[in-house]
């Protein structure tokens, strides 16, 4: 998380195997401070973990859970914070909440864990449609920044966090602020993932009134992921965002390849929550052309059948009056024997 970042990420993978190798040879030990080794390490790799799922570091922290008593409190707070961000990527929305939460109370200072913990909390509240949850333990989340002193990084991303919870419920004005001074954080620290991190935030909340000025603002993060950044969370964030501008504006085809790209990349890191926020985004653009009204029922389908778990923080905010109208377009549009001809071919999709 510096200005180094480019040159620092491909050594980093090279250490991979051995970094696994290491971890699982600590949670084999018999000794609790072996053990607590293998703890130290996927703490020190938590911001790559989160960025990288497909490379699978928070899975390694699943064989700790059953040692969890063994380890200190912060220590405890690593494991369960690593796993409930696991659970949340393979889109186990309640297991991400019931941890992140256990994490948050086991944390002793405002480490890279309670971040984490702290995302994945607020998601699931969200999920269930709590976002006063969300917003209260946003608050204690500031309480604990501030008691710490932490890094100028925490700050940045704690800014990013609060104003897509405030975007989330409406309060559009504070939000736009809140990125705009997490955006100029970053660009002060000069951290690459931190700077994308922040114009993907600061890009989802300038959709509402000034569409020209997000687009400018999500390509710059889409070019600096795209020239070797970690962050698939953000990235595909930025172009899902970049997909419902697209069709807004009346290019379906270019938002239509947007969101091809969202869920091949989501599929190949592991991501199951974008790869249906993929195609939600995908059932408002094509549902808004008569041409794309079959393809939108069809993806319609998959997304309310047996192999997408349903994911309502994606519909929720900003983007549920779109996903309520794409569905009231293709409910009219078409007949209702084709309708249902192509949402069960949807539901049928692998």
């Amino acid at each position: 998380m510096s200005r180094d970042e480019f040159v620092w990420r491909p050594r980093f993978a090279v250490e991979l195997d051995n970094l696994r190798a290491a971890v699982g040879w600590a949670f084999d030990a018999a000794d609790p401070e072996d053990f607590a080794v293998g703890v130290r390490v996927i703490d020190a790799l938590f911001y790559e973990a989160m960025s990288q799922p497909s490379w699978g570091i928070l899975a390694w922290a699943t064989p700790a859970l059953g040692r969890v008593d063994d380890l200190e409190a912060g220590q405890r707070a690593t494991v369960h914070a690593a796993v409930s961000c696991d659970a949340f990527y393979r889109g186990d929305i309640d297991r991400a909440g019931v941890l992140g939460r256990m994490a948050i109370a086991e944390s002793v200072a405002f480490t890279p864990a309670y971040y984490v913990a702290l995302c994945m909390a607020t998601a699931a509240d969200l999920a269930h449609a709590d976002p006063a949850a969300a917003m209260a333990a946003l608050a204690d989340g500031r309480v604990h920044l501030g008691a710490d002193g932490s890094p100028d990084r925490w700050t940045c991303l704690l800014g990013a966090l609060a104003a897509s919870l405030d975007n989330f419920v409406g309060d559009h004005d504070t939000a736009r602020a809140e990125a705009q001074d997490s955006v100029a954080i970053a660009r002060r620290l000069g951290a690459p993932s931190l700077l994308v991190a922040t114009l993907a935030v600061h890009g989802h909340i300038l959709c509402n009134d000034n569409p020209r000025q997000a687009l400018a603002v999500l390509d710059e993060a889409i070019e600096l992921f795209e020239a070797g950044l970690s962050g698939e969370l953000m990235y595909s964030a930025s172009l899902m965002t970049t997909a419902v501008l697209r069709a807004e504006s009346g290019d379906l085809v270019g938002a239509a390849r947007t969101l091809r790209t969202v869920v091949e990349n989501a599929a190949r890191n592991g991501n199951r929550p974008n790869v249906t926020g993929g195609v939600v985004l995908a059932i408002v653009a094509l549902s808004g052309h008569p041409d794309g009204l079959v393809v939108a029922a069809t993806l319609q389908g998959a997304h309310d059948g047996p192999m997408l778990a349903e994911m309502p923080l994606l519909r929720g905010g900003t983007h549920q009056a779109r996903y309520d109208r794409a569905v009231a377009r293709i409910t009219t549009g078409l007949a209702p024997d084709e309708h249902g001809r192509a949402h069960e071919r949807g539901a049928a999709m692998t």
